[in-house]
């Protein structure tokens, strides 16, 4: 991102529908704290301008950075540009991204603590069931696109009122949202707070690979991202794609 939110327009530069002059398909994201997690605030200068940002602290001379991203018409067309866009979020267990943030949902009433009993509620009656392999429940709900509206004055709105924008923004440009329950089991780790990592089966190197086997359960979400991600690809290019086997590419 460069010059402010312009910086967001440079996407589309090389045709309509293009980013960097290429059809993009799909857009994917795991518990990403879309409209950030305003409760940071205290903790935020240890995380620097990134924890300043997801907290929406404003700029020097600009709003919020996820305030632009949510609302400004260069993120959202380059956003909208997508064939289709994807998240997945966790229900619970997640201490890093809260639920309402990963779903792109606020409380009633703009409520910006994130009334996740009443974000869980409304979405479990909209959703679609499906269980995996391993029977983690998955709850599926289509959301359609409305039309982009002119970028609100952050300096104008509350933080609730900022956040019911960046929402709107957001969810506007249409989305396929995933809730993932991770079934409780018998052993420790299923009812230990780790739910982060396991969606994405962490296996990276450091202290998380001590404890990947406690995250392998996860990468059946990540089998159904990727079986998405073909399915995808294979719609785009008139193909046929293989069956997956056992869960695995």
């Amino acid at each position: 991102r460069e010059g402010g939110a312009g910086g967001g327009g440079r996407l589309n530069q090389g045709g309509a529908n293009t980013v960097c002059g290429l059809e993009p398909l799909a857009f994917v994201t795991t518990v990403t704290p879309h409209m950030g997690e305003p409760g940071l605030k205290f903790v935020s200068p240890i995380l620097g301008q990134t924890g300043h940002d997801i907290a929406l602290r404003p700029r020097v001379g600009e709003p919020p950075l996820l305030f632009q991203m949510g609302t400004a018409p260069p993120f959202l067309l380059a956003l909208r540009s997508f064939r289709c866009r994807r998240l997945y979020a966790n229900v619970s267990g997640d201490v890093l991204v809260p639920f309402w943030t990963a779903v792109i949902q606020v409380g009633d009433g703009g409520d910006y603590s994130g009334d996740n009993n009443g974000v869980i509620a409304r979405f479990f009656l909209r959703a679609a069931r499906y269980k995996l392999e391993s029977q983690h429940e998955l709850l599926s709900v289509e959301q359609a696109g409305s039309p982009l509206i002119e970028t609100p004055d952050s300096a104008a709105l509350s933080l609730p009122g900022q956040l019911l924008a960046i929402e709107h923004g957001l969810n506007g440009c249409g989305w396929s949202k995933i809730a993932v329950k991770f079934k409780a089991g018998w052993l420790p780790h299923t009812w230990l707070p780790l739910s982060h990592a396991r969606l994405v089966a962490n296996e990276r190197k450091g202290l998380t690979q001590l404890i990947a086997p406690l995250l392998h359960d996860g990468r059946v979400i990540m089998d159904d991202l990727a079986s998405f991600l073909v399915s995808t690809i294979a719609d785009a290019s008139a193909i046929t794609p293989r069956p997956l086997s056992a869960g695995r590419l």
